[in-house]
């Protein structure tokens, strides 16, 4: 009798994976989610109530970011469990989805060749599981994790293997879909499908059923938008043109030096030097690329947030490992035997150790703030003034509440803020009377939002220097009371404390609040 012989690999590491799965759970599960993924949760709760897009909540960000939150939001619904719960269930299951999506693309290559495919696997499920301090959930984060089968996809095709067309059309239906929820995200697929184009040396090399699917996703996608929320493109889109860089962006010379940026070029040149000694690069070159493709992203956003590096880490970090596992680091002349080895696993190492230094994302809980509404307003609504989307978010959440205000942070002020106080170039008089017309039209929603919902409380970042504002002084209350209407509903508002660096008002008895 003949018996086959079981790499051991293979047999542990479904073992390992399930184990990874559950110890990720119990991490996010226990903790609480991002500001961004609070507010989009929320959001997306008012919008199935009845809400507009763009009318009764001037977001920034394009519809799709929503929608893509509308099973969260129904599950908690149906079910009764919290909404952060209910999302990161929502996260973990679209992980383990796109995991397993992943297994029937790589069978062939797993079975010829176990010691490369399972360590790209397991270190793909890795970075999917465990990312940053508050990535979990971000766009960022779904849009690498849910992108890993048409990643492998292409990685298989690389090794001159085929993908069946099954899989790789719920692979190229399931990246077109997350990479659309930013433009930037494209540039990943762009570049791998040029790669193909490039060994293939003819245009046709990209017709495959993952490629088509997904650039059919991503031009239905982009063809909605202006047909179901019109409003976006005619309001939000103008208005964030004018103000968001001022606002949000920091200059190319500072950005191009910060610590972030040094660190992601760092990362990618230590893969173009230690590829050198796989003997078949192409697997491997596949999410460099990728990370190339997200690199673009971060360079092109031009805001260096820690979740915008996360895509970039976590795709070297994949593409790192057939170097690490691919032979022993001590040799016969010493340590410095393999040395490109040995610098993708220093690499490596600097990259799980940045993922876990920073701990999970802070609740709101344990915060004064938190005490204070438990006490004055349980279960109440509250409004924000401030530049910082983590002032309501995920707080709300956490404490029930309801969010007075059509804005997730009051984000057109700081912008006009800088654009006419600014030390930038002076506005041309038509620049001017477009930023005051966009100042007047906040302040007076700002206003208006607060006579409609009446909220409990009110929450002041009263900084001199404000985030994003900086270095520039600004005054919210002072700022708002430039509008009559504003000063005709804050008469029912009363000191109640101050914690900190925020001020928090009530509304008085006397005008039928709290």
């Amino acid at each position: 009798m003949t018996s086959t012989r079981v790499n051991p690999l293979s047999r542990a590491a479904p073992v390992a994976a399930l184990a990874a799965c559950l110890a990720s759970f119990v991490f996010h599960i226990t903790g609480s989610i991002n500001h961004d993924s609070a507010w989009s949760l929320y959001s997306t709760r008012r919008l199935l109530s009845g809400a507009r897009f763009y009318v009764d909540m001037v977001e920034i960000n394009p519809p799709l970011n929503f929608y893509l939150h509308v099973p969260p939001v129904l599950l908690s619904e149906l079910t009764g469990i919290d909404p952060i719960p209910a999302f990161i269930l929502f996260v973990m299951g679209g992980i383990l989805i796109a995991f397993a999506l992943c297994l029937p693309i790589t069978r062939q290559a797993r079975a010829e060749e176990p010691a490369l495919w399972i360590p790209l696997l397991a270190t793909a499920l890795a970075t999917s599981l465990f990312v940053p301090m508050g990535s979990f959930g971000q766009r960022e984060h779904v849009a690498v994790a849910l992108s890993l089968p048409y990643f492998f996809a292409s990685a298989v095709r690389g090794s001159g293997r085929p993908v069946a067309r099954g899989p790789a059309v719920v692979a190229g239906l399931m990246a077109g879909i997350v990479l659309s929820l930013k433009p930037y995200f494209l540039l990943a697929p762009l570049l791998l499908e040029l790669r193909e184009v490039v060994r293939g040396r003819r245009v046709t090399a990209v017709l495959r059923p993952d490629s088509v699917v997904l650039v059919a996703v991503v031009l239905l996608y982009g063809i909605s938008v202006p047909i179901f929320h019109p409003e976006y493109l005619r309001d939000v889109v103008p208005m964030a043109l004018a103000t968001y860089s001022l606002g949000f962006g920091v200059s190319a010379s500072e950005f191009l030096v910060q610590e972030s940026t040094v660190l992601l070029v760092a990362v990618l040149g230590v893969y173009a030097i230690a590829r050198r000694v796989l003997p078949s690069r192409i697997e491997a070159d596949t999410f460099w690329l990728a990370a190339v493709g997200f690199f673009g992203a971060y360079l092109w956003q031009m805001k260096g947030f820690p979740y915008h590096v996360g895509p970039v880490l976590a795709l070297v970090f994949v593409a790192l490992m057939p170097i690490v596992t691919g032979g022993p680091l001590v040799g016969d002349r010493g340590l410095l035997h393999p040395p490109h080895r040995l610098l993708a696993l220093t690499c490596s190492v600097a990259i799980v150790t940045l993922i876990f230094s920073g701990g999970r994302y802070p609740t709101t809980r344990d915060t004064d703030l938190y005490a204070l509404i438990e006490r004055e307003a349980p279960g109440g609504t509250i409004a924000a003034f401030g530049s910082n989307m983590s002032l309501g978010f995920p707080l709300v959440l956490e404490a029930d509440l309801h969010w007075a205000s059509r804005f997730p942070t009051i984000w057109p002020v700081p912008g006009v803020w800088h654009g006419l106080h600014g030390a930038g170039p002076t506005p041309s008089p038509e620049e001017r009377r477009r930023l005051e017309g966009i100042m007047d039209w906040t302040r007076r929603a700002v206003a208006e939002d607060l006579q409609t919902f009446g909220p409990d409380l009110v929450v002041v970042d009263d900084r001199p220097r404000k985030s994003l504002f900086d270095p520039l002084e600004f005054d919210w209350i002072e700022w708002a009371e430039q509008d009559s209407l504003f000063r005709a509903v804050w008469e029912d508002y009363v000191l109640l404390e101050r914690l900190g660096p925020i001020t928090v008002y009530e509304r008085s008895r006397a005008s039928g609040g709290i």
